[in-house]
């Protein structure tokens, strides 16, 4: 039988580690639903029958039911794998749970916290769930196998050979009793290290958390995926997270400044793929703000973020004298030119002429709009006809396609392709949100599929639709030499969604992907108001409703018009 095996996902958990670092709680969260995507189209194309999620699947006290959705869709798309859930203490099977409360798909089945056999053709799969955050015993030791010819599989949260105080209260096991029992493959959660193959033929085994949650879980995550029968067991462990948790120590003995500190920091070379938390060492001779000091490191860091900076030049490329092409922080050269007398004169025009938006959102009532209106420094902005770009869809014709290789110190190459649409009415938006999704948006993409699964030639490949400039780039970082091999495939995906080399259950997936996340743009604050704030700036108001109908009725020639109006316009790589 095939399975494959993951935990302690912790969908929606409030990544409180890294509460500190702007935005990093956000990209984590996006980045499990990323990977979730990723299981899901590995057990999909390869034909996966079973599907054991040993625990924590979502933070209890924080999971969105947009969420559960989400995760629901996705369990839709492997009608034919059994998937099999073990709650654990993270995400109990309590009365108020959404595993009790939800209608999850027909392929799920969840366990309770009474030890439960299913039979299976091929195998007997036994599993318990959490009833509450705590578990002292969860009864495994009375659990008798009384079919030793089948495959017997346990699928339990719990602290294997703990001998602690604190893991007595998460359901302690024993390995020991779980070898006399039998069982032919022991799918664990709970501890988020990876512990498989220390041993000849191990079953009994933790695949870790599947992204890591902060800088104490270091080290690759990802998924175990199994092929076993009573003769043998091959287990093998594929890595998914793409971004890696590191620490770094710096020895600051003989830095005898602030700036020097911000130089030797800004000289590291450091991998564009991993969350480095530096540790500063030795004897400081000078006191240090962090906080001062990552705002410089941040500011002078932009060539040494290589994924944004050769985005950032493809954009200079593709927009030559324009204002899109300039970088968003300008330039350190143009500094000299600043004092504190043009700056003054610069702010004032800023608070005088700018457009300035006010949102509320919260526990709205009569009295909140006069308040706003009565606050003392609101009342001191005068009317005025506010002078800022607006947005206009402009359709872009094909060009001659620019090909721009730049060297520099790197151990991965960036390929960046800037793409122009031929479009100029704002509401086939919708359309393209779709052919993104299918050709380089997803985990089920074309570029994920061919370009890095099948091939094998790029660490990352995606495609990012840039509404408001009518553009999609495409996003590949890959071993140098790969660059000839990669810019073909990559053409000829281009080429495929031309032709309509995709299926209309394809095209409904990727409007239930889309779908499942704008449900989520109510559920933040600060994602609601960046929703209505681009709409605004558009002169486009579509709420949330009309948004979610406009993606539904999106169909496979809608995608194959756009398609057809896409092309190459800059092809950026960097290289050593």
């Amino acid at each position: 039988m095939k399975f494959v095996h993951i935990a302690d996902m912790h969908f929606d958990t409030s990544f409180t580690q890294l509460s500190n670092s702007e935005n990093l709680g956000n990209l984590r969260r996006l980045e499990q639903k990323k990977v979730f995507k990723k299981v899901i189209g590995y057990i999909k194309n390869n034909n996966i029958e079973y599907f054991f999620i040993a625990g924590d699947l979502y933070e209890h006290n924080y999971i969105r039911e947009s969420t559960i959705e989400y995760i629901n869709n996705l369990f839709k798309e492997i009608p034919n794998t059994k998937i099999f859930i073990t709650p654990g203490n993270h995400d109990p099977y309590t009365k108020n749970s959404y595993y009790n409360k939800f209608y999850w798909s027909e392929n799920v089945k969840i366990f309770t916290s009474k030890i439960e056999k299913i039979e299976c053709e091929d195998c007997n799969i036994y599993g318990y769930g959490f009833d509450d955050f705590y578990c002292k015993n969860s009864g495994i030791e009375n659990v008798n196998l009384d079919d030793k010819n089948k495959l017997n599989i346990l699928i339990i949260h719990g602290t294997l050979d703990g001998g602690t105080i604190e893991n007595s209260e998460y359901n302690p096991l024993s390995s020991k009793i779980l070898k006399e029992k039998g069982f032919d493959y022991v799918a664990l959660g709970h501890i988020h290290k990876l512990d498989y193959n220390q041993v000849e033929n191990q079953n009994i085994v933790y695949p870790g958390s599947i992204v890591s949650l902060g800088f104490d879980e270091l080290g690759e995550h990802g998924m175990i995926v199994g092929d076993i029968d009573k003769e043998r067991i091959n287990l093998k462990f594929i890595p998914l997270d793409e971004t890696e948790f590191k620490l770094y120590d710096l020895d600051v003995t003989e830095i005898i400044s602030k700036e020097e500190l911000i130089e030797k920091i800004n000289n590291t070379k450091f991998d564009d793929n991993k969350f480095y938390k530096i540790i500063l060492v030795g004897k400081c001779s000078f006191n240090i703000d962090e906080n001062k000091i990552l705002d410089c490191v941040f500011y002078e860091g932009k060539i040494d973020n290589k994924a944004r900076y050769s985005l950032d030049r493809c954009i200079e490329e593709m927009y030559k004298d324009k204002p899109f092409g300039l970088y968003k922080y300008g330039y350190i050269e143009d500094m000299k030119n600043i004092d504190e007398e043009n700056l003054y004169e610069y702010y004032q025009k800023l608070i005088n002429e700018c457009k300035i938006d006010i949102f509320v959102s919260g526990i709205v009532d009569e009295n909140t709009e006069n308040v706003i209106k009565n606050n003392e420094n609101i009342a001191k902005l005068g009317e005025r006809e506010p002078q800022y770009n607006k947005t206009e869809i402009v359709a872009k014709k094909s060009e001659k396609e620019k090909d721009i290789q730049e060297s520099m110190e790197v151990t991965q190459g960036k390929l960046i392709i800037g793409m122009d649409l031929d479009i100029d009415d704002d509401n086939l938006r919708y359309d393209v949100m779709i052919y993104n999704s299918l050709f380089g948006g997803s985990a089920n993409s074309k570029l994920f599929q061919n370009v890095r699964e099948k091939a094998s030639l790029a660490y990352t490949a995606s495609s990012s639709y840039y509404r408001f400039k009518n553009n999609i780039f495409i996003n590949c970082g890959i071993e140098i030499p790969n660059y000839e091999k990669a810019l073909e495939i990559i053409k000829q995906q281009i080429e495929d969604m031309k032709k309509g080399d995709f299926t209309d259950e394809e095209v409904e997936n990727a409007k239930k992907g889309i779908i499942a996340s704008i449900k989520t743009i109510d559920d933040e604050q600060d994602t609601e108001i960046t929703y209505f704030f681009s709409q605004e700036l558009s002169q486009n108001k579509c709420d949330i409703e009309q948004y979610i109908n406009r993606i539904a009725v999106v169909n496979k020639e809608n995608v194959i018009e756009i398609a057809n109006k896409v092309s190459i316009n800059t092809i950026y790589f960097l290289k050593d």
